[in-house]
């Protein structure tokens, strides 16, 4: 299968590495997601948060080439300030998020791009950051629209913020492998007017990301296998 990008020149695929944490931390939680690529299982992402950090660390291997991509967000007070990313084989980048606008650098690139609130980092193939579209949506509130960063988009000389919207769908439940029930949330993301992208969480937690279209799946380790309900 082939790696394919939306309009806007996002890629599709990822997963993530972590840049080093020197020791843990009391409010430290660690997760891992396993992508599917038709199916198939094609690369494992894990991920460092804590109130101040996320950090991820993962490989794609397609064809037998490999992927790695290393990512930190950094900030305080509940804000990202910083972002780095590291792409192997490939380029180093870094974002500085200001009260209006973005600073992404690239080596001697360096460009500053218009931002509105709300917004929410979402790099290139790092399934981690997904979890924090879940947080944008206001209880009681239906939808959302957000700017969406997409800081590696520098690299192609592209705008790195684009438009989205997030939906609320209802409640689904789903099966696990044992039989129970499981309750979850479904939402509905769309980047840039045409990439669709299906949001399934728990109490804010990311369970199961998809794009139907492009035969991609991530599901969080411990709900490999989660199935819907047969009615």
């Amino acid at each position: 299968m082939r790696l394919r990008t939306f309009s806007a020149g996002v890629v599709v695929l990822c997963m993530l590495l972590v840049f080093g944490h020197a020791q843990a931390r009391s409010d430290e939680v660690h997760g891992a997601f396993v992508l599917y690529l038709g199916g198939v299982e094609a690369g494992r992402e894990d991920y460092i948060s804590s109130t101040t950090e996320l950090s991820t660390a993962g490989t794609i291997t397609i064809g037998g080439q490999s992927l790695k991509i290393e990512s930190l967000l950094s900030g305080v007070d509940g804000r990202w300030t910083q972002y780095n990313g590291k792409l192997t084989p490939g380029a180093s980048f870094t974002a500085f998020f200001h009260a209006d606008r973005v600073e992404v650098e690239a080596g001697p690139l360096k460009r500053n791009y218009p931002l509105q609130e709300p917004f929410v980092i979402l790099d290139n193939n790092v399934f981690a950051h997904y979890e924090q579209v879940l947080e944008r949506l206001p209880e009681g509130q239906a939808a959302v629209t957000l700017s969406i960063v997409v800081p590696s988009l520098v690299l192609a000389n592209q705008d790195v913020v684009l438009q989205g919207e997030l939906v609320r769908m209802g409640e689904v439940v789903y099966q696990l492998e044992d039989g129970e029930l499981l309750p979850l949330e479904e939402y509905l993301l769309t980047v840039a007017g045409t990439l669709q992208v299906r949001l399934l969480g728990r109490d804010k937690k990311l369970i199961l990301m998809a794009i139907p279209a492009q035969l991609i799946e991530v599901v969080r380790e411990g709900f490999i296998g989660l199935q819907p309900l047969a009615e």
